[in-house]
This record gives structure tokens, C-alpha cells and sequence, in this order.
């Protein structure tokens, strides 16, 4: 790999990260919601050109209906299944319209559990009882710049206690905020 494929893309990480954070700081109504409340679901759409960072963070009680460390078989296959389904930007939400690739997908579980090393016997701790999250990033890279006036979500229905989902975005042309209760599935980005 040639060292300017490296500085393009640590400077398009680094740029796409300081547009999220100047994102956090706009006091759009609503911007500021609580991080972890149970029944709703975060959403952070930032658009470079035509690169999109999409973050989808959930209480995991929403995802699994617990947010303790897992106690049976059936509570680890559900973490597995949630984890597997985040993997899945069509999960969330159909961005099909734009022909866009995936660069790159994480999922994580924070505050439930950890492995230790040995995942055969399934050794777990719990490190935080109280807040357990799930969140998907997704690095987006699609043929053109423009995003459609609304997006569909889909997360309601393929996370059933699920109540609503706080998006804020910062695209090229406009930024804002929506809380979307569950009967609404259209996320209006501009007017």
C-alpha cells in the first residue's frame, strides 16, 4: 500500500470525525437527548461528499429485552442474532436509492459483557448492569453526493420493543434533528 493511499484515508477519517463532532455541538432542538433511555434508539447521519458515517446506538434492552450479563443459552443467541441483524445497514434503515457500498461495518454490545479468552465455556463479566448499549457504524461510500429529501427506517420493525429513534444529521446541504415515534418510518431530511 502506497503511503498516500494511507494519509487519504486517515484524512478522510479524520475529517469525517471532525464533522461529527461539530455535529454533538449544534444546539438543534432535540440534539442533545440522554444517551441511554430505554425505548429509544439513537441515529447520527454525517455525509462528506459522497462518503455517509451512519451511527445506530440502542439501549440493549430495546434489542434483547435485558440488559444484564446473559444467563442462559437463549439470552447469548439473542445478543448473536441483534449482532448479526446490526451487521445489516437494511436492519436500519434502505438507503437502495443511492447505490451506495459498505466500507466498513462494526457492531458492538458495550456495558453487558465482555469474553474472556475462553468463549468456549461462555466466561462472562458484567461491567455495567445499569447501561448496556448496542451500537452499528457503518462507513458509506456512494455513487452520488445527493441523499433523497427522506429515508425509510426500518429498525421498528425488526426491533420490536423499540418505541422511537432520535436522529440528528449533518449532510452537504442542511443539518437537523427528528424524534421518530414508532408509527413514523420516514425520516424527513429537508423540507
Amino acid at each position: 500500500m502506497m503511503l498516500t493511499d494511507v494519509t487519504g484515508r486517515i484524512a478522510t477519517h479524520l475529517h469525517t470525525s471532525t464533522l461529527m463532532a461539530c455535529l454533538l455541538m449544534i444546539p438543534t432542538a432535540g440534539a442533545l437527548a440522554q444517551p441511554h433511555v430505554h425505548g429509544v434508539a439513537q441515529l447520527l447521519l454525517v455525509q462528506d461528499n459522497a462518503r455517509i458515517h451512519m451511527e445506530f446506538t440502542s439501549p440493549a434492552i430495546n434489542m434483547v429485552g435485558f440488559e444484564h450479563s446473559p444467563r442462559t443459552d437463549a439470552e447469548r443467541q439473542a445478543i448473536d442474532e441483534v449482532r448479526r441483524a446490526l451487521a445489516n445497514l437494511d436492519s436500519i434503515l434502505t438507503l437502495s436509492a443511492l447505490d451506495c457500498d459498505v466500507d466498513s461495518i462494526e457492531t458492538a454490545v458495550t456495558g453487558m459483557i465482555s469474553i474472556d479468552g475462553d468463549t468456549h465455556n461462555h466466561h462472562r463479566h458484567l461491567h455495567d448492569a445499569d447501561h448496556a448499549e448496542f451500537t452499528a457504524t457503518f462507513e458509506l461510500s456512494c455513487s452520488r453526493a445527493q441523499l433523497p429529501s427522506e429515508l425509510v427506517i426500518t429498525a421498528f420493525d425488526n426491533f420490536q420493543d423499540l418505541e422511537s429513534i432520535h436522529a440528528t444529521w449533518s449532510l452537504q446541504d442542511t443539518q437537523g434533528a427528528q424524534h421518530l415515534p414508532r408509527q413514523n418510518t420516514r425520516l424527513r431530511l429537508r423540507p
